[in-house]
């Protein structure tokens, strides 16, 4: 595999690259933060493990033994409740 030497090939790849990554980006802390601290949590605590399922459903991977644990703690540790006196 070779890097294209077009200067529109390089320019689509870095408009690709940088333009979609800056909007998700930008949207996702603008989201974070108006939303609420526990929200907040819970949200970049289910980030990680959105992005490995959605990447296992649409590239049709199986997720091992210890990916599914792990999948498992995290769905765990965000429906435990918290003590707010702390």
């Amino acid at each position: 595999m070779s890097i294209p030497s077009h200067p529109a090939a390089i320019g689509a790849v870095l408009f690709l690259g940088l333009l979609p990554t800056a909007v998700a980006y930008s949207s996702y802390f603008t989201g974070l933060h108006y939303a609420g601290p526990r929200a907040a949590i819970i949200a970049v605590l289910l980030e990680p493990l959105t992005a490995t399922l959605l990447a296992a459903l649409v590239n049709q991977e199986h997720l091992s033994g210890p990916q599914l644990l792990g999948a498992l703690l995290i769905l765990i540790s965000t429906a435990i409740p918290q003590d707010s006196a702390a």
